[in-house]
């Protein structure tokens, strides 16, 4: 199964049209490596789990400033 890649933009657009819903997602690391977020947009913030289990809740244009040159898919 081929998995899209999506910008960072990309992601944020697919999480205002999918709201109040969980998404586990992966951000694509050097050498093919994947590091994997549960993330969900809810209102005005982005809540993101990382594997650390550790939750940030971001405004969607910190997230995409933090992730701005990074390529995620979804899972």
């Amino acid at each position: 199964m081929q998995r899209n890649r999506l910008s960072t933009h990309a992601l944020v657009e697919f999480l205002k049209a999918n709201k109040y819903q969980y998404f586990d997602v992966s951000l694509l690391l050097h050498h093919g490596l994947l590091a994997t977020h549960t993330i969900s947009l809810r209102k005005t913030h982005i809540w993101d789990e990382g594997i650390d289990n550790l939750t940030i809740k971001w405004l969607s244009d910190e997230f995409s400033e933090h992730y701005k040159n990074d390529v995620w898919v979804i899972n």
